[in-house]
This record gives C-alpha cells, sequence and structure tokens, in this order.
C-alpha cells in the first residue's frame, strides 16, 4: 500500500506502507513503513525519508526534513528543517525545527542556512545542547598523522601542546591553574 491515499504532486515513494495515508507534495519516502503511522492525511512537503521507519509518526508540519537511516527519527511529529542521520537515531526534539543528530554524537542547533547563506546556529561533539559554533565535551586532539599538537585529558584536567601525553617530553602544559613548559 506504497503511498495509499496520497493526495500532493511530485513524489516518490518505495517500500511497503511508506507514505501511507499521507498527504506529501516534493517528497521521496523509501523505506517499509517509513512515514507509514501518521494522522490520516498529514501534510509534508519536500522531505527525503529514506529507510525502513524512519518519519514513522510524522505529521503536519514536519516540513523539509532529510531523515536516514533504519528508524531515523521515527518519534518525529512536527519537527521541521531537520537532519537526523543514523541507526535509529532521533531528533534532540520531536517537535523543534532546525535540528542536526548524526549518530548521537555530532549535534547542530538552528541549522537553518539555505543555499549559500550560512547558517546561524552550533554545532556540538558530545552535547545534544552546543552553546557555542563549536563545543566539545570530552577529550579531543588536534593534529597529523598519528602526533597531536593539542590535546585535552578532561580526566587529567590538562591542555597540552606539543605532545602526546602528559608524561611525554617537550610541550606546554596546562594543569588546573598552574602551567608547565617541558
Amino acid at each position: 500500500q506504497t503511498g495509499f491515499n496520497n493526495t500532493g504532486d511530485f513524489n516518490d515513494f518505495m517500500g511497503y506502507n511508506a507514505g501511507f495515508d499521507i498527504n506529501a507534495t516534493n517528497t521521496v519516502i523509501i523505506g517499509s513503513n517509513a512515514a507509514g503511522e501518521n494522522d490520516a492525511g498529514s501534510d509534508i512537503l519536500n522531505s527525503t525519508i529514506l529507510g525502513s521507519g524512519a518519519g514513522f509518526t510524522i505529521d503536519t508540519g514536519a516540513d523539509n526534513n532529510i531523515l536516514i537511516g533504519y528508524q531515523a527519527a521515527n518519534s518525529l511529529t512536527t519537527g521541521a528543517n531537520n537532519l537526523i542521520i543514523g541507526y535509529d537515531i532521533e531528533a534532540p526534539s520531536n517537535t523543534a525545527d532546525n535540528q542536526l543528530n548524526i549518530g548521537n554524537i555530532i549535534f547542530g542547533t538552528s541549522i537553518d542556512g539555505a543555499g549559500t547563506t550560512l547558517s546561524s546556529g552550533n554545532i556540538g561533539i558530545g552535547t545534544t545542547s552546543p552553546s557555542s559554533k563549536l563545543d566539545v565535551w570530552g577529550d579531543f586532539r588536534v593534529g597529523t598523522s598519528s602526533t597531536p599538537s593539542l590535546f585535552v585529558d578532561a580526566a587529567a584536567n590538562q591542555v597540552v601542546i606539543g605532545t602526546t601525553t602528559a608524561n611525554g617530553t617537550g610541550g606546554l602544559y596546562l594543569e588546573d591553574s598552574s602551567i608547565t613548559l617541558r
């Protein structure tokens, strides 16, 4: 019953119950039960929904979404302009707009850019609510090859520049409130 009772235009549906009883326009829905359990006659526009069960409970107002993966955003209801990618990954909020979730590790807020306009929001790694352009929660490393030139070890309360470990030689270490040059 792919596209059963759809009254919209310019759509592509494929898969058992994909786009079941939905009024979609300019939308691609591929996968068994993708966008398949919604209020009868829910209206959605300009969305791409790929994966079995992806966007399963999508409802009127959930426009311009890109949902990719098995059960990606399967609890999303009215949230619009979201990009959700991964296996059984949810949007941080099922009703909010302009969200990004890639694999439950990279999150974005206010993802509102279109065309060549930059988004005004923030990107977080390890946090669902980033508060700056790049907000990283946890340890991180920056460098080339196998040797980082900058890293943070949150457990040891250290920021290290120029070596791979705090016990190594050379580099600048910031530990708690002290600075050590080795």
